[in-house]
C-alpha cells in the first residue's frame, strides 16, 4: 500500500495552523530557549535543496529540545535587501519588491509543507518599511559619526568633496524619512532624528 502523504500530510498541516500548535507562550520563562535561523534570502523563485540542508537538522535539533521540556522560540524571517534580488528582478523582469514579495509567499508555503517548527507570528521581512524605517537610518548614522563623529579633528579632516557627498546623503535620508508613516508613538523618536541630521548638517557646513 502507498503512504497517502498529500492526503495525511495535508490533514495536519491544517491542524497545526488552525490550533498554532507552534506559537510561543511568553509567559512560560522556566526553561525558554531562543532558537534563531538564518534568515532565508528570497531573492530566487522558491527554495531549493541546500536550504532544507540548512534549516532541516537546525529545526530537528529545535524539535528535540521542545521534546525535552523546553519552551522554545523559533522565528523565520527573509533577509530581502541586496543585488541578488536586483538581479533576479531583472532576470523576471518584474520590480525587485513585487519579486521579492512574490517569492517569500511561495517559500512560506513550502516552509509549512515541509512541517518547519517556526512560530509564523513572529514572522519578519527586511524589505517592509516597518522593518527598515528603524535600521535603514541607523545604518547611515553609523557611517556618518565615522565622518563627523565629536573629536573636532574628524571634522577638520573631512574635504569638500566628502561633505558635499555626506550632506546629499543627509538631505536624501530627510526626504525618506518624511515619506516613512509613523504611528504615534514613533513620532518622538522621528523628531530625535530629524534634529539630529539637522545637526549634523550645520556642524558640516561650519567646519
Amino acid at each position: 500500500m502507498r503512504y497517502p502523504h498529500e492526503e495525511i500530510e495535508s490533514k495536519w498541516q491544517k491542524f497545526w495552523e488552525e490550533n498554532q500548535v507552534y506559537k510561543t507562550d511568553f509567559t512560560k520563562t522556566d526553561k525558554k530557549l531562543y532558537h534563531l535561523n538564518m534568515f532565508i534570502y528570497p531573492s530566487g523563485a522558491k527554495l531549493h535543496t541546500g536550504h532544507w540542508y540548512h534549516y532541516g537538522p537546525s529545526d530537528s535539533w529545535a524539535r528535540y529540545k521542545r521534546f525535552r521540556g523546553y519552551n522554545v522560540f523559533e522565528p523565520m524571517g527573509y533577509d530581502a535587501f541586496g543585488l541578488p534580488a536586483e538581479n533576479n528582478a531583472i532576470k523576471t523582469g518584474v520590480h525587485p519588491f513585487d519579486n521579492t514579495i512574490q517569492n517569500i509567499k511561495d517559500i512560506k508555503v513550502q516552509m509549512k509543507k515541509i512541517g518547519c517548527m517556526y512560530d509564523w507570528n513572529a514572522e519578519l521581512m527586511t524589505c517592509v518599511p516597518e522593518y527598515y524605517k528603524w535600521n535603514q537610518w541607523l545604518s547611515y548614522f553609523k557611517v556618518l559619526i565615522q565622518l563627523t563623529g565629536p573629536i573636532k579633528q574628524n571634522l577638520c579632516s573631512v574635504t569638500g568633496l566628502e561633505k558635499a557627498s555626506v550632506l546629499k546623503s543627509i538631505s536624501r535620508l530627510m526626504e525618506l524619512m518624511m515619506l516613512l508613516k509613523y504611528s504615534q508613538q514613533d513620532q518622538t523618536l522621528y523628531s530625535v532624528q530629524l534634529i539630529w541630521f539637522s545637526h549634523l548638517s550645520i556642524r558640516l557646513l561650519r567646519s
